[in-house]
């Protein structure tokens, strides 16, 4: 049997054959470990007033809104230049 013969009778394709990464699942992990340990120190080792927890929730979420934005901007200005460069063209 041929080499190529024998890489292609190796080659299978479909998710019972797909073993995912190492480091990808155990970064997964760890992250997923750390945003655990952040809220639960957070919710029961911080005593903070109910008020300072609800700050803290408005700057994230105002964070998540920032990139959500600030993606949406670059989408914009390509179209922009996009539109620029078509204009000049003709």
């Amino acid at each position: 049997m041929k080499d190529k013969d024998r890489r292609l009778k190796m080659i299978r394709i479909g998710p019972e054959y797909y073993v995912p990464h190492l480091m990808h699942m155990e970064m997964g992990l760890v992250n997923a470990a750390w945003k655990n340990f952040e809220t639960w120190v957070d919710d029961i080792v911080k005593v903070a007033p109910p008020h300072g927890k609800e700050a803290c929730k408005a700057v994230s979420l105002v964070k998540e809104n920032l990139f959500i934005a600030v993606d949406e901007w670059k989408v914009s200005d390509q179209t922009i230049h996009i539109g620029i460069r078509e204009k000049m063209q003709k």
